[in-house]
């Protein structure tokens, strides 16, 4: 357009009234610029708007999920460190069970004292009873840790507990604690201390060695004064070393106690059941797992002395 307004005259066609002389040649109803950069700009903002609005829609909706994933990640983990607690605290109870049998106040305390570093709170109040040939200590309040204890004998027959260990008998300690889910949705719909994970422990119970006591008389007599003179003399044998053998691969019952026993130990011999690829107790096949023992093979340790190891079912 050249100079000032022409008339209503305009080369481009616009939306509004064209030129007027009284604004100096700028269309009405602006005030400055062209009103074509002012209709972009006004749909530019529109769009920031929406584009905003659509994130924080999509934001919304995606983090329930994120946090559901996260904390079923989390709860994956706990269970997996609560199992490995349980099966920790029912080995020690099973060998705690096998110097004790009887004693069920020291086998239930040496369970809690294993578990008290990953389980909290769940061994307190412990109470025992026994029924029939099996003793139970419960938690308080429940739900809350269960533990079992029973004595039998090599054929997995359920006995009563000696005072004393004795050959050819076993004790068991089962373990049982609640779990509770932080995950929101789980543990409404499973309910709190649902999932109970267990664990038992086997020991063989052996009888321990009797101290040496040696004892000497001397009798001296004279002509006019018969004097008799005992002295009792208690020597104790000085602490024997065994070498720990390899227990690895070797099947549970006669095989294994024989090579414990066999290399001169007196202590028993601690069964954890990996139940990872199914089985029973009181299945024969079950195998010593690679690199369990408690005590390592090669070294030295107190013929006194019990092992712990973990077997898993081989069918």
């Amino acid at each position: 357009m050249r100079g000032g307004a022409r008339g209503n005259q305009c080369k481009v066609r616009c939306k509004v009234c064209p030129y007027d002389a009284a604004t100096s040649g700028r269309p009405r109803g602006l005030s400055g610029g062209t009103e074509k950069s002012q209709v972009i700009d006004r749909r530019g903002i529109h769009r920031g708007h929406r584009g905003r609005g659509q994130s924080v829609v999509e934001f919304a909706l995606v983090l329930p999920v994120l946090l559901f994933f996260l904390l079923g990640a989390i709860d994956l983990g706990r269970v997996f460190f609560t199992n490995v607690a349980v099966a920790n605290a029912a080995r020690a109870g099973a060998i705690r069970a096998s110097e004790t049998p009887a004693d069920s106040s020291a086998i239930a305390a040496a369970v809690a004292k294993e578990a008290a570093n990953v389980i909290e709170g769940e061994f307190a109040g412990l109470t025992c009873s026994t029924s029939g040939l099996v003793t139970t200590c419960l938690g308080n309040p429940q739900p809350a840790a269960e533990i079992v204890i029973r004595c039998e004998d090599t054929s997995g027959a359920a006995m009563a507990c000696p005072a004393q260990p004795a050959p050819d008998t076993r004790a068991s300690v089962t373990v049982t604690v609640p779990f509770d889910f932080i995950t929101p949705f789980i543990s409404s719909v499973i309910g709190s201390g649902s999932l109970r994970v267990t664990s038992a422990g086997v020991a063989d119970q052996l009888s321990l060695p009797t101290p040496i006591t040696t004892r000497t008389s001397t009798t001296t007599t004279t002509t006019t004064t018969t004097t008799t003179t005992t002295t009792t003399t208690v020597t104790s044998s000085s602490t024997a070393m065994c070498d720990v053998p390899s227990l690895d691969n070797l099947q549970k019952g006669s095989p294994l106690t024989s090579a414990w026993s066999g290399a001169g130990f007196l202590g028993a011999v601690a069964l954890t059941y990996d139940y990872s690829n199914g089985g029973n107790s009181n299945s024969p096949k079950w195998y010593v797992k690679a690199g369990s023992q408690t005590l390592t093979a090669g070294t030295s340790a107190p013929c006194s002395s019990g092992v712990g190891v973990t077997v898993v079912y081989r069918p």
